[in-house]
């Protein structure tokens, strides 16, 4: 889990990198009719893309969060468990 949480921290900070210079870029196809006419088509599909990016890129994360909660809950399970069988936990 922790393995996969760096990489997810890894890939959103590339992402973000990627996304800055992917939205300079854009900025650079200039004022005239081919350019605007460029943007027209391009920037919405890109806002989409990027918008769904934002998203994918917390998903490692977000997957090894959970993954470290259900160890802990598995431990804490598994220790009680144990308890009831050698008697260290009562049951009442």
């Amino acid at each position: 889990m922790t393995v996969l949480g760096q990489a997810g921290q890894d890939l959103t900070s590339n992402w973000s990198s990627a996304h800055g210079a992917i939205s300079g870029a854009s900025g650079q196809t200039g004022s005239d009719l081919l350019g605007q006419t460029f943007l027209q088509t391009y920037q919405p599909r890109a806002t989409i893309i990027a918008k769904a990016m934002r998203k994918s890129v917390q998903v490692p994360g977000l997957l090894a969060d959970a993954g470290h909660r259900g160890i802990d809950n598995y431990e804490a399970a598994d220790t009680m468990s144990r308890g009831f069988f050698f008697g260290e936990i009562s049951h009442d």
